[in-house]
């Protein structure tokens, strides 16, 4: 992946300017991409001068070429985040999500058996 592969990274507010958004951004930029972030200050300015910020976000993203979203750490999506997921969905995007509760999400070998077996696969 090259760096003129933008990424527009989806995160809760209450993440915006956090070491957690720090070490997302690195994560992305790592793996090669360039990064949109909406919380910069320059993209949350020019919100303010729209009637609906939410499509001025979605516009936003409709720019990039894919799209990197974190949940909550209990896994849930904020709403402000569906509706960008929705977005990638529709103009066929690249979706990435960044881990959350990796540990609290790992299934044990017992139900990673079951689960194989509820799909046919043992």
């Amino acid at each position: 992946m090259k760096e003129d592969f933008v990424i527009y990274y989806a995160h809760p507010m209450s993440l915006y300017g956090t070491p957690q958004e720090e070490r997302d951004i690195k994560t992305l930029l790592d793996m090669g991409f360039g990064v949109l972030n909406p919380a910069e200050e320059q993209f949350r300015e020019e919100a303010k001068q729209h009637n609906n910020q939410m499509s001025y976000f979605l516009q936003l993203l409709r720019k990039c070429d894919g799209v990197a979203f974190r949940g909550t750490p209990g896994g849930k999506i904020t709403c402000g985040v569906v509706q960008e997921i929705k977005e990638a969905v529709l103009y066929n995007m690249p979706i990435i999500e960044l881990p959350s509760s990796v540990i609290a999400r790992a299934m044990s070998i017992p139900e990673t058996l079951e689960y194989l077996r509820e799909i046919g696969e043992r």
